[in-house]
């Protein structure tokens, strides 16, 4: 696995504020919202070190996982869409996959991932306005959350705000691609939208 280098002291996913940009972070909170067709979904919103509260989420999880890295802006030439990866994950293998790309998914803000859980039909999505959604049976997840001293209460994405595409993250997103096989589909309009 290679060492990646956190860049956050200079660069953030979301922005926020009216004239004064500047990053964004939620309280550490989170609520259910209901989905079209029944049932809901959770929506989780962290301060900070969401790769490891997304592992922590997946820990119960069955094996294999399905990867859907979702490109809406590229800064270095890719064609934005949906990237389904070839083969199904292992747990190591997604947790290796996830911790070597720490620093992108967290501080810049060009993309989603979706992480599939096949055997249990859970699907966490990890988008750029620095939230967790969480599709399936979520009891384990709120349990998990409340112990971590999150709070249960709603919250918004600020607006206005913005979505930071930051230079030094651009070897990142050649690499996601370099690395892994994957299948192109075209972005779903108003569910990619960034």
């Amino acid at each position: 696995m290679k060492l990646v280098v956190k860049l956050e002291e200079k660069s953030y996913k979301l922005g926020a504020g009216d004239r004064d940009w500047g990053a964004h972070a939620y309280s550490n909170e989170f609520y259910l919202e209901p989905i079209s067709g029944g049932g809901d979904r959770l929506i989780i919103g962290a301060s900070s070190n969401h790769i490891d509260l997304l592992i922590e989420l997946l820990e119960p999880l069955k094996e294999p996982f399905g990867i859907l890295y979702v490109l809406v802006v590229s800064r270095v030439g890719h064609e934005d869409g949906r990237y389904q990866i070839e083969s199904p994950m292992s747990r190591n293998e997604l947790y290796s996959f996830l911790k070597q790309f720490e620093g992108y998914f967290e501080f810049d803000g060009r993309h989603a991932i979706w992480i599939m859980s096949l055997p249990d039909t859970v699907t966490l999505v990890y988008e750029q306005h620095n939230l967790i959604y969480f599709y399936g049976e979520h009891e384990a997840a709120r349990n998990s959350l409340k112990s971590k001293g999150f709070s249960k209460r709603e919250f918004r994405i600020p607006s206005p705000h913005s979505h930071n595409y930051n230079e030094e993250y651009d070897r990142f997103e050649d690499q996601i691609f370099e690395g892994f096989g994957w299948i192109h589909f075209p972005l779903v309009e108003d569910v990619d939208d960034p």
